[in-house]
């Protein structure tokens, strides 16, 4: 069954070992009578589909609103649990590409947003700009058209999406995540970098690619900045961050642009991605 119990009427020929590694290759504890799976960080109980101590990493990755004891977000069949710390996504949906391939978006878009206002006038661009980069990133057009009050309602209504805090951001976007800020009308991306110290908010703030500004504004490279540059202080409380973990992903389809004077598309070698928090499933 997907939660582990074995079927009934199983066959076993009479000389075969006996194999104590089972449901998802863990060792099967028959001590007592027990028939707990050992999964490293914690005993797993396929009777009842639960754990049987709480989730240690339970207040992170959005899995606030589900319960400590749950097994992967009741959904075994797309959901893996590989060591009992937290549920990962199956399927490969989570968006996770290389950090270097957010850097190059971010370029793209900067030189999108530049080339509209070549076209149509300097106006602040920060909904196309991010919107352009996600897209090239994850082919989803989820964010297509929306001004930025509107990308943040859809974030936060969308199962492609889950809330972090701002103190995970820049460790996300830095092993491959895919991170969106926003509020108060503007949007931003964040990207691989490094945190800064901003005495404004009084706190370390992600590197972002900020394509808001105009002619007049214009930053000297949009690409990736301090987020204090983004907003000021008094929007500190409205800003809100969201991580892509799924939908329609489909891979990057980066053009070629300069980024730290290379021209050629980085590769996927050696890479170690993050463990994303996966789509919030409707059955509890």
């Amino acid at each position: 069954y997907p939660f582990g119990m074995a079927h009934a009427g199983g066959y076993q020929r009479v000389t075969a070992k006996e194999n104590r590694f089972k449901y998802n290759g863990k060792e099967l504890i028959t001590d007592l009578d027990l028939g707990w799976y050992d999964y490293g960080a914690r005993m797993y109980m396929a009777d009842i589909g639960r754990w049987g101590v709480v989730d240690p990493l339970a207040d992170q990755g959005g899995q606030e609103s589900w319960s400590p004891y749950q097994y992967a977000f009741n959904n075994p069949i797309r959901f893996i649990d590989p060591d009992g710390m937290m549920a990962t996504d199956s399927t490969g949906t989570n968006a996770q590409v290389n950090p270097e391939e957010i850097s190059q978006a971010a370029e793209n878009a900067v030189e999108h947003t530049g080339d509209l206002d070549a076209e149509h006038g300097n106006v602040a661009r920060c909904n196309q700009g991010v919107c352009h980069a996600f897209n090239e990133l994850t082919g989803s057009d989820e964010l297509n058209g929306l001004q930025a009050n509107d990308m943040v309602s859809t974030m936060q209504n969308s199962e492609n999406f889950v809330e972090i805090e701002m103190s995970e951001s820049q460790e996300i976007a830095n092993k491959g995540g895919i991170v969106i800020a926003g509020g108060d009308g503007h949007v931003v991306m964040v990207v691989p970098g490094e945190e800064q110290y901003s005495g404004s908010w009084k706190s370390n703030v992600p590197t972002v690619m900020d394509t808001g500004g105009s002619s007049t504004n214009k930053r000297s490279d949009t690409s990736s900045q301090s987020l204090s540059k983004s907003w000021g202080s008094g929007s500190k409380d409205n800003v809100s961050f969201h991580m892509f973990v799924g939908g329609t992903f489909k891979g990057p389809t980066l053009k070629s642009v300069s980024v730290s004077g290379k021209n050629e598309r980085p590769t996927r070698k050696n890479i170690t991605y993050p463990t994303l928090a996966p789509t919030k499933i409707s059955i509890r």
